[in-house]
């Protein structure tokens, strides 16, 4: 923190001098309020919460606007409220007021003094004081809004606790919504059935069409890696694909990975049969 000297002599002065005691020429409030706000910043940097708030008490308010007023008031409130100095909550209540006295018509500072009072289980102070300015004034505007504000707080309270447990049939989690079957995934299922078995069949007849394509190949002494591919690029069911398209139609016309396909969909067509049926 930064030294405060007096703007005439530089001579050292203390937070709580109002005059330079050398050549008595007066010290800027400003500048005393702008070192005492740093020095109680610190403080709660540090979480020195009791004696940040020690330290803000000190700033003098008067001549502050009436916004920055407010702010130093609530901030000294909420440091007491994080310490555990003795008497500490019941200052800070006390502080609440004197912002609410500031201004009337500012909801947070209301909003934070209920909070408190809540804290301490004095909730019905709160009620009582706004119910004693209506009785004084029923058109006091300030007094009705916050005890609506009050009536709520109150019901959700009270309030019962919100159900977690799920309807009969309803879903038991989100896998299970994510899978559960719907017309349209029931028909993207029927589609890759009868692709799969579409896929089986033509695996099934294209065979011997490459064996019989094969034989030539053999005939001609080459090899039966060799001969194979030839015949699969000449009459295989991927030869209209190119070089790389045998490949994807053996995947495609793969008994053991249509079988999968087709027992998955139609275990899942049955599902939603059942599911249909109730």
């Amino acid at each position: 923190m930064s030294a405060l000297t007096c703007a005439h002599c530089n001579s050292p002065l203390a937070l709580a001098d109002e005059a330079c005691p050398s050549c008595r020429t007066p010290v800027p409030a400003e500048a005393r309020r702008a070192l005492m706000l740093q020095r109680a910043q610190g403080f709660a940097d540090d979480e020195r919460w009791a004696e940040a708030a020690r330290s803000l008490a000190g700033v003098p308010v008067a001549g502050v606007p009436a916004v920055e007023a407010k702010r130093m008031l609530r901030l000294r409130a909420l440091w007491l409220q994080k310490s555990s100095a003795p008497g500490a909550l019941a200052e800070a209540e006390a502080v609440l007021r004197q912002v609410i006295a500031l201004d009337q018509a500012d909801d947070l500072s209301h909003h934070a003094w209920m909070d408190l009072l809540k804290r301490l289980g004095r909730l019905g102070e709160a009620k009582a004081h706004y119910q004693g300015r209506l009785a004084q004034d029923p058109l006091d505007a300030v007094a009705m809004h916050q005890m609506s504000v009050l009536r709520l707080a109150e019901d959700m309270l009270l309030a019962p606790a919100p159900k977690l447990a799920l309807e009969p049939g309803g879903s038991k989690g989100l896998l299970e919504k994510w899978i559960r079957p719907t017309p349209g995934k029931l028909l993207t299922a029927g589609s890759v059935a009868l692709l799969s078995l579409g896929s089986m069949v033509w695996g099934f007849f294209s065979a011997p069409a490459e064996a019989v394509a094969a034989a030539p190949a053999a005939a001609a002494g080459l090899t039966d890696a060799a001969a194979v591919t030839l015949a699969t690029a000449a009459s295989g069911p991927g030869s209209w694909i190119g070089g790389g398209g045998s490949q994807m139609a053996s995947l495609l016309t793969d008994p053991w990975l249509n079988g999968i396909q087709l027992l998955l969909a139609a275990a899942y067509l049955y599902w939603g049969w059942k599911e249909r049926r109730g």
